[in-house]
C-alpha cells in the first residue's frame, strides 16, 4: 500500500502553513463588505473551493428559483438548522456571491445549481449578522447610522432612499408594519438573510428594546415575504447543542407564539449532512486525491478488519458493517474514525465549530503528517491528531476552553524534553522497531475524553479502530495500554471506558508517595528481596561479600556469590573480569591464601545499565508497601484502594523481574587465563521472575554444558580417570575423588552425590579401577559394587595396587540354581505355582496424572508396578487454553528427542451470551499453531469454556520411564510452570527396546 503523502496533494497554504483564522472563518458581513480574505470574497475562488453538498445545493436552488421567477412556488421562507461551523454561513455567502455576481462567476462546481437559476442581472440582497448588531452605537454607512436589524435591511437593499422609509421607525426602535415593507420592496426580487441572530438576543436580552421586538419583527417580515413572490427571507438557528441554544428556543417559542408559519411556508435545511464533511474538508485541504490508491487502501483495511474480528479483536459494530468499506473511500485520506469522532463527539462542545473548527484542525494535522511522514500513515487516523504539535493542542484544549488538559499533554503524553510518560514508554517501542504506540494510544484515548456526556472516553473497539493499521499485532495495543495506565498522572483507572481526567489520579500518588523512599529503604528492601530470590538447596549462596575472606573455601555444596549492586557492577562491553570477582575467585581467608576449590565458585554480578532501574522499582515497591498498609489504604474511596491493591500485586513481580534483569552477569570455572567465563543471560531468560532462580541458573550452566545433574548420563570411568587422577597415582579416596571435580575448572560442577556414585560403579564393574569398601572389607573389580559410599573409607585402586594390598579373594564357586522338589526343573523354570492357560497379557498403558513433577514421578512408579520397562510413546493431556499455550512453548525445545508429534484429540467448546462455538481437531502438530491462535481468539470473551487437547509423542527408539529423555520433559514442562496434565505411557512391544 502506498501512504497518504504518495498519493494525495495537499493545497499549498496547508502545506506552507500559512494558515490564518480568515482562511477557515466565513463571516457574511465581512464578505458583504468587501473585507473578507479572497478565499470568501472572490467569487471564483471561494466558488472552486466549495463542495457543493446536497443541502447547499438545495438552498441555492430554493432561493434562486424564487427570487428569479415570479410563478416560483418555493419556500419563501428557509431556515437553515445545524450546528456551529454546519456549513450555515457557506452557504448565505453562496447566495451573496450568486446575488450580486449571477453569470459572471467563472465555472460553478458541477452539479451546484441548474444554470437557468444562475440570476442574469444583480438580485438585491440583505445580510444581518448578529454579532454585528449595535442598537446603542449603531452601524454607521456614511452620513446614516442604522440601529435596528430593519433599518440596516432597509439601507442595504434600497440604499439612502430605501433607509428613509424606514427610519422613522429605525430611530424610535419601533419594528415596522408591512405597509413600509411592502413599499420598500415593491415587485424586485430581493434576498434577506439573518444570520446568528441568536447572538444577539443573548448580548442584548431584556436590556434593551430592539431585542424585545425581535420576535414580533421576524413575524411580520415573514409574513410580508411570504405575499411577494419574488421575496425569499434565509434566516438561521443553532441546534439545541450549541452555545446558543437557550436563546435559539427563546426566539423560536416567540415566534410561534405570534402566529405559526405554514408548513409550506418554510422548508428547514441542514447545509452538510453528517456523511458530507469528509468530502467537504478533502475538497479544501487537497489538491489532487488518487481515487485508485483509495479503493487500494480501503480493501486492504477491510481485510484487514475482518481478520481481526475472527481472532477476537474488539472493533465498532460499523467498522465491519457491509457499507464501511465505502465509507473508507469516500473519506480517504481520512479515516473515517477521524471525521466521525470530531463530528459526532468534539462536536457536542458548545464552541467547537464542526466544518469550520475541523478544517482549521485538520489543516494542521496534514501538514505534521507530510512533514514527519510515518512509515504506515496509510489513512490520517486519530491517532495522528498529535496533542504534542502546540498548534493542535491550542485547537482542542484552549480553543475550546479545555485547557486544564494541556497540563494533561506535558505529563503523559508529549512534552519538550522528551520526558512525558508516554515518550519514556516509547523508548522501549521504538528500540523494538515498532511506532510510538504509547503516544499514539494516548493521542486517540485524549481526543475521546475532551467531550463531554456520557460517551465521553473510549472503549476497546475504539482504541483499535483509531490506531489499528495492517501488519499491526493488536497485542502490542493492549501492551501500551497496559503501560499507560501503570505510569501515567490523569488516566481514569477505570478500564471500561479509557479516558483522561484533568485532575490527577492514582499514579501521582504512588508517584508522590516513591518521591518520599529514600535510597537506603528501596536497597535494603533491594537486599531482603535478592535474599529471597537466591536463597534455596542446590547452591550455598553467599550474599554480598567484600572480601575473600567472606566467602569459604571447600568441596561442599557449590557457592552463588551474588555481590552487592553498590559494591561491583559490569556490563556487556566491559573487558576482563570485575575486580572483586576476580579477587574472590583467587584468594580466600583473611590472610588471603591461594583458593583451592575454584570449580565449586560462580558469581552473579548486576549489569550497571539496570542498576539504576532496580532501584527505582524498588522505590516504587516500598511506597505502594506503605500505600497499601492498613491505615494509609483506609484513607482512599473503594476503586481507589482496589487498584492500589493491584499495582501492590504487580510491583511484587515487577521488583523480582527488575533484580532478574540487573544480575544478567554471570561468572562460572573454565579452563581460561582468568579461571572463569562469563555469560550474560538474555533479558527473556533473566526474567523468569516467576520461577525458582535456582532452576533457572542450573538450566543455564547445564546448557552451557558445565554442570552435570541427575538425569544427566554419568561420566565415563576412563575420561574421569584421565582428568581427576594424577599421574603416576595409585589410589585415592572416593572423597577425593570427589573433592578434585571441584578444584578442576575444566571439570563440570557435580551438582547431585548419586553422579560419582554411578561413575565409580561403572569404572568398578569395567575394570577401568578397584572399588573397596573399607567399612565391609569388600573389594569390586569388574564387577559392580551394590553400593557406592562417597567417604574417606571408600577407595578406588589400580589394579596393581589392590594386588599389592592383597584386597582379592579366591572367588567362590558359582550358585547353584534352586530345584523345584515337585517337577524338579530349576525354580525360574517352574510352573508348578501357575494357573494354567495362557500368560496374562502385558499392560496395555501407564497412567499418571497431576503437575508435571509428581505425575512423571507417578509414571515411573506405575511402570515399576506393571514391569514396564520401555515406553513406545507418551500421551501429554492438557484442558485449560492456557496449559495447551505453555505446552506449545515447551515442545520447540525438546526438538533433541527423536519423536514425531500428533495430536490425538482436540475438542473446544466456548459458550457466549449469543452463541456457542465448538471445535474439534486431529492431526500433526505443524497444523496446531492456527488452530490454538482461534482457540485464542475467542476464550477472551467466552463466558464458559471446555477444552481438552491429548499430544500423542511416538518415540522413534523406545525410552525408559525414568531415563533422561522423559527427565528432559518432565524439566521443560515443570521450567515453563505447565498446570496438572494426564499422562498415558505406551509400553514399548516386547524386543523393541533391544533393538
Amino acid at each position: 500500500m502506498q501512504r497518504v503523502f504518495e498519493t494525495c496533494v495537499p493545497r499549498d497554504e496547508v502545506l506552507s502553513g500559512k494558515l490564518t483564522d480568515d482562511m477557515f472563518a466565513a463571516k457574511l458581513d465581512r464578505v458583504v463588505d468587501g473585507e473578507a480574505a479572497d478565499i470568501y470574497q472572490d467569487p471564483n475562488v471561494f466558488f472552486a473551493r466549495t463542495y457543493p453538498t446536497a443541502g447547499l445545493k438545495s438552498l441555492l436552488a430554493q432561493v434562486m428559483s424564487r427570487v428569479t421567477n415570479a410563478q416560483s412556488t418555493d419556500a419563501p421562507i428557509i431556515r437553515l438548522e445545524t450546528s456551529f461551523g454546519g456549513g450555515k454561513t457557506h452557504g448565505l455567502i453562496a447566495l451573496y456571491h450568486l446575488a450580486r455576481n449571477g453569470q459572471r462567476v467563472g465555472d460553478l462546481p458541477a452539479g451546484l445549481i441548474p444554470p437557468s437559476l444562475v440570476p442574469g442581472e444583480e438580485v438585491p440582497f440583505a445580510a444581518i449578522v448578529g454579532t454585528e448588531l449595535d442598537p446603542v452605537n449603531g452601524i454607521k454607512h456614511g452620513d446614516i447610522t442604522t440601529y435596528t436589524m430593519w433599518g440596516e435591511i432597509a439601507y442595504q437593499l434600497a440604499g439612502p432612499e430605501g433607509y428613509a422609509l424606514m427610519e422613522k421607525s429605525d430611530t424610535g426602535f419601533t419594528r415596522p408594519g408591512s405597509g413600509v415593507w411592502e413599499e420598500l420592496l415593491g415587485d424586485c426580487p430581493a434576498i434577506i438573510c439573518i444570520d446568528e441572530i441568536a447572538n444577539f438576543q443573548r448580548a442584548f436580552g431584556r436590556r434593551h428594546a430592539v431585542s424585545e421586538q425581535t420576535a414580533p419583527f421576524l413575524h411580520t417580515l415573514f409574513g410580508v415575504a411570504s405575499s411577494m413572490p419574488r421575496v425569499c427571507v434565509v434566516w438561521t438557528l443553532a441546534t439545541a447543542g450549541d452555545a446558543f441554544a437557550g436563546e435559539t428556543a427563546r426566539l423560536t417559542a416567540e415566534v410561534k407564539e405570534l402566529g405559526s408559519i405554514g408548513a409550506r411556508e418554510e422548508i428547514v435545511l441542514t447545509p452538510t449532512g453528517d456523511t458530507e464533511y469528509a468530502p467537504v474538508i478533502n475538497h479544501r485541504l487537497f489538491d489532487e486525491i488518487d481515487a485508485d490508491a483509495a479503493q487500494e487502501v480501503a480493501d486492504e483495511f477491510i481485510r484487514f478488519y475482518d481478520q481481526q474480528t475472527s481472532r477476537g479483536v474488539a472493533l465498532p459494530s460499523e467498522a465491519i458493517g457491509a457499507t464501511y468499506r465505502a465509507e473508507l473511500e469516500q473519506d480517504y485520506p481520512f479515516h473515517p474514525a477521524t471525521i466521525d469522532v470530531l463530528s459526532l463527539k468534539t462536536s457536542a462542545i458548545n464552541n467547537f465549530q464542526r466544518t469550520r473548527g475541523m478544517l482549521r484542525l485538520l489543516a494542521h494535522v496534514v501538514r505534521n503528517v507530510w512533514a514527519d511522514q510515518p512509515e504506515d500513515a496509510y489513512f490520517i487516523q486519530p491517532y495522528h491528531i498529535d496533542f504534542g504539535v502546540e498548534e493542535v493542542r491550542d485547537e482542542l484544549t484552549s480553543r475550546l476552553d479545555r485547557g486544564d488538559y494541556n497540563t494533561v499533554v506535558q505529563a503523559d503524553i508529549e512534552r519538550g524534553d522528551g520526558q512525558a510518560h508516554a515518550q519514556r514508554l516509547d523508548e522501549e517501542w521504538l528500540d523494538r522497531d515498532k511506532p510510538p504506540l504509547a503516544r499514539r494510544v494516548a493521542n486517540a484515548i485524549l481526543l475521546h475524553s475532551i467531550t463531554i456526556g456520557q460517551a465521553r472516553g473510549a472503549t476497546d473497539a475504539d482504541v483499535n479502530l483509531a490506531c489499528g493499521v495492517p501488519g499491526l499485532d493488536f497485542d502490542f495495543i493492549e501492551q501500551a495500554l497496559d503501560g499507560l495506565y501503570r505510569d501515567c498522572w490523569y488516566i481514569d483507572p477505570d478500564r471500561t471506558r479509557y479516558r483522561f481526567q484533568t485532575e490527577p489520579q492514582i499514579n501521582r500518588i504512588i508517584h508522590e508517595e516513591t518521591q518520599n523512599v529514600d535510597a537506603p529503604a528501596a536497597k535494603a528492601e533491594l537486599h531482603d528481596r535478592i535474599r529471597s530470590i537466591y536463597a534455596g538447596k542446590f547452591f550455598e549462596t553467599v550474599f554480598f561479600p567484600e572480601e575473600p575472606g567472606d566467602v569459604d573455601d571447600n568441596a561442599q555444596k557449590p557457592k552463588l556469590v551474588i555481590l552487592d549492586f553498590d559494591s561491583e557492577t559490569t556490563s556487556s562491553s566491559q573487558q576482563g573480569l570485575p575486580a572483586l570477582v576476580a579477587a574472590i575467585n583467587e584468594r580466600k581467608g583473611s590472610q588471603r591464601e591461594f583458593r583451592t576449590y575454584q570449580n565449586n565458585l560462580l558469581f552473579l554480578v548486576a549489569d550497571a545499565e539496570q542498576r539504576e532501574a532496580m532501584v527505582e522499582v524498588a522505590r516504587r515497591y516500598v511506597a505502594l508497601s506503605r500505600l497499601t498498609s492498613p491505615t494509609r489504604l483506609a484513607e482512599y474511596d473503594e476503586p481507589q484502594q482496589d487498584v492500589l491493591k493491584e499495582r501492590m500485586g504487580a510491583a511484587e513481580l515487577d521488583l523480582r523481574v527488575a533484580i532478574t534483569r540487573a544480575y544478567r552477569h554471570l561468572f562460572y570455572p573454565g579452563a581460561t587465563e582468568a579461571g572463569l567465563e562469563h555469560h550474560m543471560m538474555d533479558v527473556q531468560d533473566a526474567a523468569q521472575a516467576d520461577q525458582d532462580q535456582e532452576k533457572v541458573l542450573i538450566g543455564l550452566l547445564h546448557q552451557l554444558k558445565k554442570v552435570l545433574i541427575g538425569d544427566d548420563d554419568p561420566l565415563g570411568p576412563k575420561y574421569a580417570r584421565d582428568r581427576v587422577w594424577r599421574s603416576g597415582e595409585q589410589e585415592l579416596s572416593a572423597a577425593e575423588y570427589a573433592r578434585r571435580f571441584a578444584i578442576n575448572r575444566a571439570l563440570p560442577i557435580v551438582m547431585v552425590a548419586d553422579q560419582h556414585k554411578r561413575t565409580i560403579k561403572a569404572g568398578a564393574e569395567d575394570g577401568t579401577w578397584v572399588y573397596h569398601d573399607g567399612s565391609a572389607q569388600k573389594t569390586y573389580h569388574e564387577t559392580a559394587p551394590p553400593v557406592v559410599a562417597i567417604d574417606e573409607d571408600h577407595m578406588l585402586y589400580t589394579y596393581e595396587r589392590a594386588e599389592e594390598l592383597e584386597l582379592f579373594e579366591e572367588e567362590p564357586p558359582p550358585p547353584q540354581p534352586e530345584i523345584c522338589p515337585l517337577c524338579g526343573k530349576p525354580k525360574d523354570e517352574c510352573t508348578c505355582g501357575r494357573p494354567p492357560g495362557p500368560e496374562p497379557a502385558p499392560p496395555t498403558a501407564v497412567l499418571a496424572a497431576g503437575v508435571p513433577k509428581k505425575a512423571f514421578i507417578e509414571l515411573l512408579d506405575n511402570a515399576e508396578a506393571a514391569q514396564v520397562t520401555h515406553l513406545g510413546a507418551l500421551k501429554v493431556t492438557v484442558d485449560a487454553v492456557q496449559e495447551l499455550r505453555v505446552l506449545a512453548l515447551a515442545l520447540p525445545q525438546l526438538v533433541e528427542l527423536q519423536m514425531a508429534v500428533s495430536v490425538t484429540e482436540g475438542r473446544y467448546l466456548a459458550e457466549f451470551e449469543g452463541g456457542d462455538v465448538q471445535l474439534q481437531f486431529t492431526g500433526p502438530w505443524e497444523e496446531m499453531r492456527e488452530v490454538r491462535e482461534f482457540i485464542e481468539a475467542f476464550d477472551r470473551q467466552a463466558e464458559k469454556r471446555d477444552v481438552r487437547i491429548s499430544v500423542q509423542m511416538q518415540f522413534e527408539e523406545p525410552v525408559a520411564p525414568g531415563g533422561q529423555e522423559l527427565g528432559r520433559m518432565r524439566d521443560a514442562f515443570d521450567r515453563l510452570s505447565l498446570g496438572k496434565i494426564e499422562l498415558e505411557g505406551t509400553p514399548a512391544e516386547e524386543g523393541a527396546a533391544d533393538g
